[in-house]
């Protein structure tokens, strides 16, 4: 059982739809009908358990148009996709055990100060998302099987070996993908992979000389030398391969070598497979810190700061800096503020003329709640939070074309459902 490079949680586990995956890899590679349309295994999935609801406060603090706008993945000129829905999920469902928390600002401090392996962490991600183009591609309806599957395999032994080498050094939480693909180069299954595409890459070294006229013409080539790759495990000497061509045709059975081919690659696919099911998970947990790290190159190109949060359930929450980044969507510079409770569990009262900033204090105090417990940056020069059991969020009123209380009752309805959704120690 190869283990999961879980980057996200201290006890590793599934978070994307391993039955999609699964579908996904076996229809493509197996052979099942191109047409076939399947969505990328961006949800479902298990989720490390959080009581926290999305529907109790995402629409009101806009989390889907803070993503869509700020949470990009750009390289040399080039936006890369990003799997909104698991990176929505993923910051809705915030963990509520420090340690988790934790672990992930770990991972997000050492990809902030090393560019080398941050740049590692991309190249990584680069080549898992050109993986599952090459497997979502209508083209690879067009290509020789034995072609396309030999692509795919050999994209899955280039990120183990990125896995291997480049994450070898790590401090945090990123030690694991050198570990796991360690324990992946460790299988047989993937020696198997390592042989055959070495195999198909150098079958045989032909040195030749080539004459070539004064008009740019070819006029002589020779071949001065033909070296054959011995030491390969696939390797059979010429007249193993005839030999064995002729005792098919003798038993009636007129397979041509391109055929046979095609069967060990499909066979050695069958082996691997579990393995590159596993990798495509890598990819999701890895955008969550690649646009986080983008949300806050995005941030300081403003002028503005972020921060990884101080986690305190005792002391009351604290914030230097404090701005509201859906302000930033819209053109406007936000300015930053500081905010301190005097007591844990006092009660605040915030007042003021309309339009004087009330609801974007409340959003801004909202996000970074979520951004701050989900391990990510705060936006604020500094922060120190509480780890809470949920959040709840009331702000906007929004128009009903078809109401069925009034204005009083739709607000005494906000009110029930704040009470249903928020747990003790909730925000």
């Amino acid at each position: 059982m190869i283990p999961l490079p879980d980057l996200l949680h201290r006890r590793p586990h599934a978070t994307v739809d391993r039955e999609l995956i699964r579908e996904l890899l076996d229809t493509h590679v197996l052979g099942a009908e191109p047409e076939t349309e399947i969505s990328l295994p961006e949800g479902g999935g298990e989720i490390e358990d959080s009581p926290w609801q999305a529907d109790a406060f995402h629409r009101d603090l806009f989390v889907e148009a803070l993503l869509e706008d700020a949470f990009r993945l750009e390289w040399r000129g080039r936006r890369y996709p990003v799997a909104r829905r698991f990176l929505l999920r993923t910051l809705t469902h915030a963990p509520t055990e420090p340690t988790v928390i934790r672990f992930r600002q770990e991972i997000l401090r050492e990809l902030e100060t090393d560019a080398d392996l941050r740049r590692s962490a991309f190249a990584l991600f680069r080549e898992l998302v050109t993986l599952l183009s090459l497997l979502k591609s209508p083209r690879s309806a067009q290509l020789d099987a034995r072609t396309f599957r030999l692509e795919v395999l050999e994209h899955g032994q280039t990120a183990v070996e990125r896995m291997v080498d480049d994450f070898a050094g790590a401090h945090s939480g990123l030690r694991r993908l050198h570990e796991v693909g360690r324990e992946i180069q460790a299988t047989e299954p993937y020696r198997l992979l390592s042989d055959l595409l070495d195999y198909d890459r150098h079958l045989a070294r032909l040195s030749v000389q080539i004459q070539i006229g004064a008009d740019g013409g070819l006029r002589e080539l020779t071949v001065q030398r033909l070296t054959e790759h011995q030491k390969n495990l696939h390797y059979q000497p010429p007249w193993k391969r005839w030999w064995d061509r002729l005792r098919l045709l003798w038993r009636g059975y007129p397979l041509s070598a391109k055929e046979v081919a095609n069967r060990v690659i499909l066979e050695v696919y069958l082996e691997v497979s579990p393995a590159l099911r596993t990798l495509l998970q890598v990819m999701g947990h890895l955008q969550v810190y690649l646009t986080a790290l983008a949300f806050r190159d995005w941030v300081q190109s403003l002028g503005l700061e972020v921060s990884l949060a101080e986690l305190d359930s005792e002391a009351p929450p604290r914030f230097e800096g404090l701005f509201n980044p859906l302000l930033a969507r819209q053109g406007i510079v936000p300015v930053p503020c500081d905010i301190e409770v005097a007591h844990r569990h006092g009660v605040v009262v915030v007042t003021g003329p309309n339009s004087g900033g009330k609801t974007r204090l409340f959003q801004g105090l909202g996000l970074a709640q979520m951004m701050g417990q989900s391990g990510l940056y705060v936006p604020a020069r500094r922060a120190r939070l509480p780890v809470v059991e949920g959040l709840f969020a009331s702000i906007l009123d929004l128009e009903d074309v078809a109401p069925i209380e009034g204005r009083l009752g739709s607000e005494l309805l906000r009110i029930r459902k704040l009470f249903e959704a928020v747990r003790p120690g909730s925000v």
